[in-house]
């Protein structure tokens, strides 16, 4: 059961939520999560329920696009080797899909003029390096573009200009140091007023861009319309803020992806048994976790040509493969899990960033395991695998609002390699330094790190009974899509009486909340253990209402995160 230490009830104000209602005629409990947001102005709040284009067309421009649609325009038209080196997530791999199949259709030889190429991460590690360079220099690549890095790689642009080549850097996370040499980068994070894109966001940009140039705007429309179904998965796998453009990847990313135009994405969803409707939770906990697996366990390219099939059987046979590598991937990761977690049991007080070392931890996984720990701690949290030598390779997840990157930055000088931004990051390390840095991190975060360790439930609006209805269902549809810097909201439902309460599946608690003549069904996730709260007293609720499809029947459902007894 997540056990919450207090509830907090944010403040809206009453007369700009009943503006909202009026003028958009908009449930009251939904205005209400507008204003608390601070989505206060009908145009404002408005704008941000339709999602129009204008939320992908007004993203600020980068400023060397032109340039490098130029670079791009010429290497298509003298028929150009072009060189991909993309990310080993979803979010790189989605990119790299993007743009090798967008370019390839466009190149007089096909696909023969483009070269795709993912790092093994165990063989080869994260992002550009020299001997990538050197084997595509060699395969007569003359343009060089990254997806989802290379942002850093100074040292290895330099060299890939000494073999003759451009460098067109596509990336979103924060440099580690002095910008790369390149002929143009496309990177949010070193523009702040365009809005936090994933990789695959920059990617579809520049492809948008690049067609519009070749086809005009109609050209550029269908692009868009093409590939916003794998911007939708490397946005949704890259947790960045599901606001502006990427709210509009999100939105009607969605749409595109519920056509199953693509056989690879399908097959993937057929063997993972799901046939239904897709949202956000089949792409973050279905689709993402198997095409991330191939990655995490060693090669992506698997997953790369699994978004690129054309053929269902061929996927199909694909798709079994990264279902398979994703069961053993959960395998290592438990083991992982358990054995960090014993650690931190054995500390008698942990720091205020936790850092874990171990000498035989598959280096694909501990990002995942990181981000459990993190939860479950309640700090930020770094694993270190110094998997088969004296260089251990590190990833490192936030909790709450810490700007990890910035704590890591302080402690650069005990780094080999640091990358990433603000939620999470990956680093090199010499075993010489594993305690130096240890402690380094935990002074820099006891200065910087200022969030009591306490879990908050934060409710956005009280809801009624009456509000309960077929209109609250369709405009808290508008809300979505749910994600960072857009989570679902929970109202409070106050005083309620309780019956019919039974514990059905592992630990749900499944029963009916009564107040005057009304009674509806309630389902509290994983929190069986607040029986004995229900049936001895009326209850506060922290509740979303739902609409629950079984045997074909539909009826509202309040989904519940939390309860405690009244008048707390």
């Amino acid at each position: 059961m997540e056990k919450f230490s207090r509830w907090v009830l944010r403040e809206s104000d009453p007369a700009k939520v009943k503006e909202l209602v009026n003028a958009l005629n908009l449930a009251r409990p939904v205005a209400s999560v507008l204003v608390s947001r601070g989505i206060a102005e009908v145009n404002e709040a408005k704008g941000f329920l339709e999602v129009g284009k204008e939320f992908w067309v007004s993203s600020n421009p980068f400023p060397q696009m032109e340039k490098a649609v130029d670079r791009i325009e010429k290497a298509l038209v003298n028929g150009e080797t072009i060189g991909i080196c993309g990310d080993y997530d979803v979010d790189g791999v989605t990119s790299t899909a993007i743009l090798s199949h967008f370019l390839s259709s466009h190149h007089p030889k096909g696909k023969a003029g483009t070269i795709s190429h993912i790092p093994h991460r165990l063989a080869e590690g994260y992002g550009l390096s020299k001997e990538i360079i050197q084997q595509m220099s060699e395969q007569g690549v003359t343009l060089l573009i990254t997806v989802d890095c290379g942002i850093s790689s100074v040292e290895e642009v330099a060299w890939a200009k000494e073999l003759g080549m451009d460098v067109i850097i596509t990336d979103h996370h924060q440099p580690s140091g002095p910008l790369p040499d390149a002929l143009a980068i496309l990177d949010p994070a070193v523009q702040e007023s365009i809005d936090p894109l994933a990789g695959v966001g920059v990617a579809l940009k520049v492809v948008e861009a690049v067609a519009e140039r070749l086809e005009g705007k109609a050209g550029a429309t269908e692009a868009l319309k093409e590939y916003l179904d794998l911007a939708l998965l490397g946005t949704i796998a890259d947790v960045v803020p599901l606001v502006g453009a990427n709210r509009f990847i999100a939105r009607y990313g969605l749409r595109v992806l519920e056509q199953r135009k693509r056989p690879g994405i399908s097959a993937l969803m057929k063997v993972a048994g799901r046939k239904g409707h897709v949202t956000n939770w089949e792409i973050s906990f279905i689709l993402a976790p198997r095409l991330n697996a191939a990655g995490r366990m060693g090669d992506a390219m698997p997953a790369l040509e699994l978004l690129l099939k054309e053929n269902e059987e061929a996927a199909m046979e694909i798709a079994r493969r990264l279902h398979s590598i994703n069961q053993q991937r959960q395998k290592v990761e438990e083991g992982i899990l358990k054995e960090v977690m014993r650690k931190a049991d054995r500390e008698k007080e942990l720091p205020p960033f936790a850092v874990f070392f171990g000498d035989d931890w598959h280096p694909g996984v501990i990002g995942i395991v990181a981000a459990r720990v993190a939860e479950r701690l309640r700090r930020p949290t770094a694993l270190v695998s110094f998997f088969n030598g004296e260089t251990g390779r590190g990833s490192a997840r936030s909790w709450g609002e810490t700007d990890l990157l910035e704590i890591l930055q302080r402690c650069s000088n005990l780094l080999k390699g640091l990358g990433g931004h603000k939620k999470a990051a990956g680093f090199s390390i010499s075993k010489e330094n594993a305690g130096p840095f240890k402690e380094a991190v935990a002074q820099v975060a006891e200065r910087l790190v200022f969030e009591k360790r306490e879990k908050v439930l934060e409710l956005e609006g009280t809801i009624e009974m009456k509000d309960l209805n077929g209109k609250l269902l369709n405009d808290l549809k508008l809300l979505e899509p749910y994600g960072e810097a857009n989570p679902q909201p929970f109202f409070l439902m106050r005083e309620v009486s309780v019956q019919n309460p039974k514990i059905v599946g592992k630990n749900h608690l499944k029963f009916q909340a009564v107040k005057g003549n009304t009674v509806v069904e309630c389902i509290g996730f994983d929190l069986g253990d607040t029986l004995s709260i229900v049936q001895n007293t009326r209850v506060d609720l922290a509740v979303y209402p739902t609409l629950n499809l079984w045997n074909g029947n539909k009826t509202l459902q309040l989904s519940v995160k939390g309860i405690r007894p009244a008048c707390l």
